[in-house]
């Protein structure tokens, strides 16, 4: 919870219960690589300039997708 406080993460973050897991990815190509499979798999999907959010957290809103930062 420490960390994920330290990181900027919200305090019901699925991170902190196992239910998610952040992606390092920098480039458009690969980004897409991932996302095309990450949609046939996940119901919660968030896309960073640098990174790929998964996660299967069912109290949250299923069949989202959202974007970190400026895109």
């Amino acid at each position: 919870m420490e960390y994920n406080k330290l990181v900027g993460g919200v305090g019901d973050s699925a991170h902190t219960t196992g239910k998610a897991v952040d992606i390092f990815c920098t480039s458009s190509g690969d980004r897409f690589q991932l996302l095309s499979h990450a949609i046939q798999l996940f119901e919660r999907i968030g896309i960073g300039s640098t990174f790929l959010h998964l996660d299967v957290d069912e109290t949250k809103d299923q069949g989202v997708i959202w974007l970190y930062g400026n895109h």
